[in-house]
């Protein structure tokens, strides 16, 4: 069984966006599918990571997925309105974890963990989180 993220508040979380569940994000059932989950724990990873200025593109430190698990908690449909929320953790020498926690209304609707590395482009492997990348997370714990 996987460790949770363990938010059933919105009073927990430091970082925040808000997705509105499209009509595309649907499955056969009528529900949003759990690939469209997946998006929305990217949407507010990627959201997080500009907002901070750990987001460089092209640039030669990037954040790549270790590990990613969700747990699906409850039925989502359409025409729905989500709280994604982010915090960090922990934080390691070359990798951090995030728990992202999905909310429909004050329903917490899925979570997941998140484990990021901190990766040298050009050397094509990790590397060590520098003491200012490591300060910039901590305000998010």
């Amino acid at each position: 069984m996987p460790a949770k993220s363990a938010a059933s508040s919105t009073d927990t979380h430091a970082f925040w966006i808000e997705e509105r569940v499209r009509f595309t994000d649907l499955d056969l059932q009528g529900h949003v599918n759990n690939t469209a989950f997946n998006i929305y724990a990217e949407s507010v990873r990627t959201a997080f990571f500009h907002e901070v200025g750990l987001l460089q593109l092209g640039g030669p430190r990037q954040n790549v997925v270790a590990r990613f698990e969700m747990d699906y908690l409850r039925e989502v449909r359409y025409p729905a309105v989500l709280r994604i929320g982010l915090r960090v953790l922990n934080i390691g020498t070359r990798s951090f974890l995030l728990g992202i926690d999905i909310f429909e209304g004050g329903t917490c609707v899925a979570n997941a963990l998140t484990t990021m590395v901190r990766w040298d482009r050009e050397a094509r492997g990790s590397t060590p989180l520098t003491g200012e990348e490591k300060t910039i997370l901590t305000r998010y714990m």
